[in-house]
């Protein structure tokens, strides 16, 4: 039965594009914020001094809070209405960017990254089912397409616009910028995207799985980073006792947050989840290790180091289409199990910078990493949908999506930990700096093993 707001986007072209473009608005406007703001991190640092554990808090919580937090808002969602859940989730990473300006503190900014990082899963709950609701005919595959296209842009120019901000204006103005285009957004979805989209069944959720997921998250996270303190430990030991009670939970209850037994069954399906956690493992803290590289032992401005880290994100942006046109020709293995090995080979050079590197050899490292990521994603990404029916597409999107998250979080804590290891409660200063290397170092050896890792994952799965 068709919906009267179905009835009215199908006969109104217009007002379809419009509700896509506010949609494309809120990826980039919140990919920019997240990859902009580590490049302020730094001049944040000179403001209100903090230990270099402090410091890896602002990408952490913000990554923390979203993987906790996105399931749990895309079934409220389900229930009140995507459009509100949405609204309010501009309002939310709004007013979180405007009072993280205000503070007079570290702990304030790490509080507001926590703030954005909700009204960013309120937003990543809801956008993509929009999208799929308003385009509910034959254009629904290039409208995702491009809101997905806009996130990498975002994610692309989050680097240099963040450092050129800081640069120029202060580190404030990355938190500044957003708010113009989220007023935008919000006065278009108030005044012209029409009617809402919601169930009528009960909400059901897994909230057990819930309590245990976050539970094991934020212990493990909260433990790593004040090692070697012996208190921590025992901390990180109840983040492992929930994480294992949080999988057998999954495994037996009817209706799970992760249906974990559908995923085990699946065998293709199964690698390229494992080869996606691996994967944003290794490339989450890249963009963050390598601003405070460049910043305090190469000594270059915020703007230089996004000019320097875009190469990345820019090379990844432009192969990911590309090389998911390729996987409709030849094989998704070969694919992503050859941009597995080139990531590695990247992350394998980055294992060996020093304060008297070359850029040229450091932009060389990070271009392998982003065309072996960009040739690794989407092809990785179509063997995954294409290893389950068709009534699962949208249960499977979000299995990857979380694993995505997954890895992040994996990600960070390694890098937590090993800042917390070799630098401690130091700040990030001339006397630091050789531990601080070695910590960068370390964590891109393990950033290198783990892309080894998907390359042999995805090497071994049948397309």
């Amino acid at each position: 039965m068709v919906t009267p707001t179905q009835q009215y986007y199908a006969t109104h072209p217009a007002a379809k594009w419009l509700a896509l473009i506010c949609i494309c608005l809120g990826n980039m406007l919140t990919a920019i914020t997240n990859s902009g703001a580590v490049l302020a991190v730094p001049s944040i640092a000179e403001e209100f001094p903090a230990s270099a554990v402090q410091l890896s808090w602002i990408p952490t919580i913000f990554v923390m809070t979203n993987v906790i937090l996105i399931l749990p808002f895309g079934r409220l969602a389900d229930r009140i209405g995507l459009k509100r859940i949405y609204l309010a989730g501009i309002v939310t990473f709004s007013v979180a960017s405007f009072v993280a300006t205000l503070g007079d503190s570290m702990a304030w900014v790490i509080a507001m990254r926590g703030c954005q990082a909700v009204g960013t899963a309120m937003m990543q709950a809801c956008g993509m089912a929009i999208v799929g609701s308003v385009f509910a005919d034959q254009q629904r595959g290039t409208a995702v397409g491009i809101a997905a296209s806009c996130l990498y842009f975002g994610l692309s120019v989050g680097p240099l616009l963040g450092g050129e901000l800081t640069d120029a204006f202060g580190w404030r103005s990355v938190f500044y910028f957003p708010m113009v285009f989220a007023g935008l957004v919000c006065g278009v979805i108030v005044l012209r995207l029409r009617g809402e989209w919601r169930s009528d069944e009960p909400l059901t959720f897994d909230w057990l799985g819930l309590l245990l997921f976050a539970t094991t998250i934020v212990c493990i996270m909260i433990g790593v980073s004040s090692l070697p303190a012996g208190g921590r430990v025992g901390l990180i030991a109840v983040g492992v006792v929930t994480g294992i009670a949080f999988v057998r939970s999954q495994w037996v209850r009817p209706n799970p947050m992760l249906r974990i037994r559908a995923i085990v069954d699946n065998r293709v399906f199964r690698q390229a989840v494992m080869a996606q956690m691996a994967m944003y493992c290794a490339i989450y803290a890249v963009i963050y290790l390598m601003s405070l590289y460049l910043q305090y032992i190469k000594a270059v401005g915020a703007g230089e180091a996004g000019r320097i880290l875009i190469f990345q994100a820019l090379l990844m942006a432009v192969t990911a289409p590309l090389a998911g046109r390729a996987a409709d020709r030849f094989s998704a293995r070969i694919l992503s199990t050859a941009g597995s090995l080139l990531a590695a080979l990247g992350y394998f050079g980055l294992c060996w910078i020093g304060d008297d590197t070359a850029f040229g050899f450091i932009m060389l490292c990070l271009s392998l990493i982003g065309v072996g990521m960009g040739l690794f994603s989407t092809p990785n990404y179509k063997a995954a949908l294409a290893a389950v029916p068709s009534d699962r597409l949208a249960s499977a999107t979000a299995v990857m999506n979380s694993a995505r998250n997954l890895g992040n979080i994996a990600g960070m804590a390694i890098v937590l930990s090993l800042i917390a290891l070799m630098v401690g409660g130091e700040a990030i200063a001339p006397p630091s700096y050789a531990r601080f290397l070695i910590a960068v170092q370390c964590a891109f050896a393990v950033s290198c093993a783990s892309a080894l890792w998907a390359a042999w994952i995805g090497s071994r799965r049948v397309d």
